[in-house]
């Protein structure tokens, strides 16, 4: 039988999802656990993901499928993987399904600092820039940089909230879009950049736009034409180990405000 399962991580100290040699990623963690668990000796059978996120990038929908059995649950594989790596809903699905052709939209969500960032110029310019249009100057891809893309911003507390979605990105384009938002909506450069952005000339030298950091971008949904379901245990397990990381920050986050006070 054929199986897809959602994972969630913390990408931070991985060098991507793909497999590399001799690096830390997500998928070579995801393959040993499985060739831990004896299901493979190398590559699942019959393995797709629905995308291959940066360096630093993290997931909460994050989606693979491959051949397995029915005890090959969420819990039986996260107790193989790292803790930052977690399983966490499953679902069965047609021997012909691919977990990237198959789909419907990918969304991911960017956590933006609001200090100094103009609100209408940032807003006016996610309008500009959402909307079927060709981003080959923000991608170093050289094919298909055609996309429809939409892009919305949540406040949320000194944040926005970024969502940007589509049904599929080019290389690298999201977190050049969250740069070019940046450059605009905190006045260094005009609006008119965009412009210069969708017209068919290639940006040079000085104009070219740089991917935001990659840590606080996480790709938060893949959508697919059925529903996953839950696994309580491994849900449990998620929710405590990114609760744990998220107070660790939260207490990391309070010192370094605090240090500046001490060095007046």
């Amino acid at each position: 039988m054929k199986q897809a399962f959602r994972l969630a991580y913390d990408g931070r100290n991985f060098h991507g999802f793909q497999r590399q040699s001799h690096l830390p990623t997500i998928e070579s963690s995801l393959f040993k656990s499985l060739i831990n668990l004896g299901l493979c000796s190398d590559v699942p059978v019959d393995y797709s993901a629905a995308g291959r996120t940066d360096s630093g990038v993290s997931a909460i929908a994050q989606t693979v499928s491959f051949e397995a059995p029915i005890w090959c649950t969420p819990s039986a594989i996260n107790s193989k993987l790292p803790s930052s790596i977690r399983v966490w809903a499953s679902t069965t699905v047609p021997e012909n399904f691919n977990a990237t052709l198959d789909a419907l939209n990918r969304t991911y969500i960017y956590y933006l600092h609001a200090s100094n960032l103009d609100y209408e110029l940032l807003n006016s310019s996610i309008q500009l820039l959402s909307g079927l249009h060709d981003f080959h100057n923000l991608t170093p891809d050289k094919q298909r940089t055609k996309r429809n893309i939409t892009i919305s911003a949540t406040p949320f507390e000194d944040h926005f909230v970024i969502s940007i979605e589509s049904s599929g990105f080019s290389r690298e384009l999201v977190r050049r879009i969250i740069s070019l938002i940046v450059e605009i909506s905190s006045k260094k450069s005009p609006i008119e950049k965009i412009d210069r952005i969708f017209s068919p000339h290639p940006l040079t030298g000085p104009e070219g736009v740089p991917p935001a950091p990659a840590y606080p971008l996480i790709l938060y949904d893949v959508g697919y034409p059925f529903k996953f379901q839950c696994d309580p245990k491994a849900i449990d397990s998620a929710r405590d180990i990114f609760e744990t990381l998220s107070k660790k920050h939260l207490t990391l986050s309070h010192i370094f405000q605090h240090i500046p006070q001490f060095l007046i």
